[in-house]
């Protein structure tokens, strides 16, 4: 984790320096120098967001979606500061060497990340002490801080969530599967499929492109049956069965296969159950079209979005 501090520190001197240095870039310089350091200083623009996002992990492993989404806010809230900081009060070469120390407080700031990696020295210093377990020859990492987390089980139609703050459970609807298959799907590839029938279907028969009635999707609440989730595809549904999937874990010291028992079952890593929203890029693009100019794609409506809650291990604790 040290290693990641160090690099998000450099690369936000490197922006400090380069944004001093384009200060200086007064037309006397001429073009060439200045497209230089401005090329410089977007690398490490782009590389201290990398850096950032290597951090967010480690912060509070739980919470990881809000600590990613205040990270993404405070970089938009950062422009509108620096803006009316800087741009609107003086001239653009002052603006930039002033903004150039704002930016070096930020990287000096990081030193503050030293005083406590609890979090992160929870996944990275313990690998050093790899307990083996004996299932396919996996490995997991004790942490006691992991056992404050909930596994995912649903006990009275609810859903415990993964958090540090407090109990959470959220109310999960049953899934209203169809009992056999529609007929729509008869002699195409996803035939063996069963799906509910009340789906709106874009594109016809196959391949499944479909989002649920509006009225359907609010009736079911918070949490999206599966059933009813929006599915966004190209080609036939991969014939994938729980009883004979595995997953083979290769490119590692101890080479392994997983099923899909196993990787419920707690003993190779820590269960986790986390609450995302997905939403389409082309929601409410059939809207777009009627109200602005045609648009390219299916006629979306505005149920293309769905919540789901997201349960099982971690891919960094099981690699």
């Amino acid at each position: 984790m040290s290693g990641r501090i160090w690099a998000h520190f450099a690369c936000l001197l490197g922006q400090a320096m380069f944004l001093l240095l384009f200060g200086y870039m007064t037309p006397e310089f001429g073009l060439a120098p200045a497209i230089i350091v401005l090329a410089m200083l977007s690398i490490c623009v782009n590389m201290a967001e990398g850096t950032t996002y290597g951090i967010v992990p480690f912060v509070i492993p739980a919470q990881m979606p809000v600590v990613s989404a205040l990270v993404a806010a405070g970089g938009t809230l950062g422009a509108p500061i620096a803006l009316n900081l800087f741009f609107r009060t003086m001239n653009n070469y002052m603006a930039f060497k002033m903004y150039s120390i704002y930016v070096l407080v930020s990287a000096l700031s990081v030193f503050a990340l030293f005083m406590d990696l609890g979090n992160a020295k929870c996944d990275e210093d313990n690998l050093a002490a790899i307990v083996p377990m004996p299932v396919h020859g996996l490995k997991v990492l004790p942490c006691e801080k992991e056992q404050l987390w909930q596994q995912g089980n649903v006990e009275d139609g609810k859903i415990q969530v993964s958090t540090w703050i407090k109990p959470m459970n959220l109310a999960v609807p049953p899934d209203p599967v169809a009992p056999t298959i529609d007929a729509r799907d008869a002699h195409t590839p996803d035939e063996w499929v069963k799906r509910n029938p009340r789906m709106v279907r874009l594109t016809g028969d196959h391949p499944f492109n479909s989002e649920p009635p509006m009225h359907v999707l609010q009736e079911v609440g918070w949490v999206t049956p599966p059933s009813l989730f929006v599915v966004r595809n190209h080609g036939a549904a991969p014939k994938v069965f729980w009883e004979t999937q595995r997953l083979e874990v290769t490119g590692v010291p101890s080479r392994c296969e997983l099923s899909m028992d196993d990787s419920i079952s707690g003993r190779t890593g820590t269960i986790v159950s986390t609450p995302v929203t997905f939403v389409c890029s082309e929601n409410l693009l059939k809207q777009q079209s009627v109200t602005r100019t045609k648009t390219i794609g299916f006629n979306w409506g505005p149920a293309a979005v769905g919540n789901s809650v997201w349960a099982g291990i971690r891919l960094s604790d099981l690699l």
